[in-house]
């Protein structure tokens, strides 16, 4: 719920959100009337999740969040203004929180050639994505596993679409939270 308050709260109002719940079990969202549920058979996994996700949006433009992850109140914001200036995918810096009072900002290089040769996974899989880019791509790889964010970013390098960096953490990943995390 803390990352529907964090959509919710952003600055820019002109969003839809769509919630994919690969839980396997019932999902309560009252109180966010606005959210709409997709259900999957469960434990579909990440890939098939975002794209099931992306399947049921109808906006131009796609942002995965992951339900322990939040937006910082000018993400949709700060990250339209750079597409609309630069007409690539955008991804912020980040910040994680490990609920003991500990914030830490991290700083992601700009997107260069060489920069995603050092570092495939150069950002988070929390990016402002054109939704023509997405469905150029196919989407995520659902039979990857982990890495499918790095695959898709891959292939949207391959592709021509290039991303560009906005130099303010807008994104929260939370240390503390996701099944994947902790059981890593």
């Amino acid at each position: 719920k803390d990352a529907l308050h964090s959509v919710e709260g952003q600055t820019h109002r002109f969003w839809e959100c769509v919630v994919v719940n690969d839980s396997g079990h019932p999902l309560c969202l009252e109180g966010f009337p606005w959210a709409r549920v997709i259900d999957t058979a469960g434990s579909v996994g990440a890939g098939a999740a975002r794209n099931a996700g992306a399947a049921a949006a109808k906006a131009p433009f796609l942002v995965f969040l992951d339900a322990d992850d939040l937006l910082k109140p000018h993400f949709l914001e700060a990250t339209l203004k750079a597409y609309q200036q630069s007409g690539r995918y955008v991804y912020t810096d980040w910040m994680t929180d490990d609920l003991h009072g500990h914030t830490e900002a991290h700083q992601m290089p700009e997107y260069t050639f060489e920069a995603i040769w050092e570092r495939p996974s150069l950002h988070a899989v929390t990016s402002l994505i054109p939704r023509k880019a997405f469905v150029t791509v196919g989407g995520f790889d659902e039979q990857m596993g982990s890495h499918e964010d790095v695959d898709f970013f891959m292939k949207l390098l391959v592709n021509g679409f290039c991303g560009i960096r906005v130099n303010q953490p807008l994104l929260i990943y939370n240390l503390h939270l996701g099944k994947r995390r902790v059981a890593g």
